[in-house]
């Protein structure tokens, strides 16, 4: 009876550290990258995954739950925004591979975005000199950057242009990456319209 009692002892303590590790992961999975646009000082909500914008410079905001990064593809074409919004498979897309990642410059100093129907910019926050946004605030734990967006850059057109300038909608696709491959399913994708 008393090895009975240890073996069943050691088989649940055995089981301790795999059930710490699954709160573990429950507890970081809450934990999300938030995004949001904002002009003119005023957050702009999404209807139906729609932004209306004024054509001038606006901010897109995002908040990490610790140091990360997530891939933009930001297109002038719908066909990557359309299959996020149906569920479809992503991370196997060309658009999402290291290889198609644009190179920008840290803290984005133009003030731009890259737009590329091939390639996606990797947006990320390692620390206040090692970053893609213009500001950066830590406060309790999250990680609030903003991206200001002045110009538009058109790689396949190799043109850029001012907010102003631009007529046709702007279609973002966001996917959180952790490491070199592990691009998560975690999406939020917006489309960006301009008033008339």
């Amino acid at each position: 009876m008393k090895y009975l009692h240890k073996k069943i002892l050691k088989r649940n303590l055995l089981l301790v550290p795999v059930i710490i590790f699954f709160l573990m992961q429950g507890c970081t999975s809450s934990k999300k990258i938030g995004i949001s646009i904002e002009q003119n000082g005023k957050l702009i909500r999404p209807l139906k995954g729609t932004v209306t914008l004024d054509k001038k410079e606006f901010n897109i905001l995002v908040n990490f739950p610790s140091p990360m990064g997530l891939l933009v593809n930001a297109s002038f074409n719908d066909k990557v925004l359309k299959l996020a919004s149906e569920g479809r498979g992503l991370a196997t897309l060309s658009q999402f591979k290291d290889f198609s990642v644009i190179a920008e410059e840290m803290l984005n100093p133009e003030k731009m975005i890259y737009v590329s129907n091939e390639g996606s910019n990797y947006w990320f926050y390692e620390s206040g000199e090692e970053n893609k946004f213009n500001r950066a605030e830590v406060k309790s734990g999250n990680y609030k950057c903003t991206r200001i967006i002045k110009n538009f850059y058109d790689l396949d057109a190799a043109l850029n242009m001012e907010v102003i300038n631009v007529n046709t909608p702007i279609y973002l696709v966001f996917l959180e990456k952790n490491g070199a491959e592990n691009i998560k399913m975690k999406r939020t994708y917006l489309k960006i319209k301009w008033k008339k």
